[in-house]
């Protein structure tokens, strides 16, 4: 989950994250965002040691450079698809409700 709040808080580089499920959480730099506010909550986690599911609760919101909030969600409730691939858990689609 570390690399998850990492890529929500804009500490990863775009293009490591392009073409990825989490691509889209990757946000820092957008609407003139310097800085990004996460709180993400794993809920339950259901897997058979290959692949499985994560319901997730996150909250983020994006601040300029004059502390002004440029964008945010708050409370949304997601499902993650993850499978283990090379030994390592990653995100492989995630489903939320519009």
């Amino acid at each position: 989950m570390n690399n998850v709040e990492n890529i929500m808080s804009g500490n990863v580089e775009k293009s490591i994250t392009q073409n990825t499920p989490l691509d889209q959480y990757n946000r820092k730099g957008d609407f003139g965002t310097v800085k990004v506010d996460v709180k993400l909550n794993r809920l339950f986690v259901l897997h058979n040691f290959n692949k499985g599911y994560m319901w997730m609760l996150y909250t983020y919101e994006g601040y300029d450079k004059d502390n002004n909030r440029t964008y945010g969600a708050w409370n949304i409730l997601s499902k993650w698809k993850i499978e283990k691939i090379n030994g390592k858990w990653e995100v492989v689609n995630i489903i939320e409700e519009p």
